[in-house]
């Protein structure tokens, strides 16, 4: 398996090291908002994760939503709107 760098923005606890972890960490939905580093992180950005990590796949963002999303749009306007209170 090769190895998933910055794995760590998925979760703040039980870091998976690798693609299966990442996958089956996505599917069970294990990202702890409440622990660091995401209470300093933007809810408009907290917003996207959560959409994109969605386990159904019926509520889960297409990949034209993903881009199309605030929290994107905004990255593309160069908005610094990862970290709370960023603008």
């Amino acid at each position: 398996m090769k190895e998933v760098p910055n794995a760590s923005i998925l979760s703040s606890y039980n870091v998976p090291k690798t693609e299966q972890g990442v996958a089956q960490a996505i599917i069970r939905s294990v990202v702890d908002f409440k622990r660091d580093p995401w209470p300093i992180v933007s809810e408009s950005a907290k917003d996207h994760i959560k959409k994109m990590l969605n386990p159904d796949p019926k509520l889960r963002l297409t990949a034209q939503e993903v881009l199309d999303h605030p929290w994107i749009q905004n990255a593309k306007e160069g908005s610094k709107c990862f970290f709370r209170g960023s603008s």
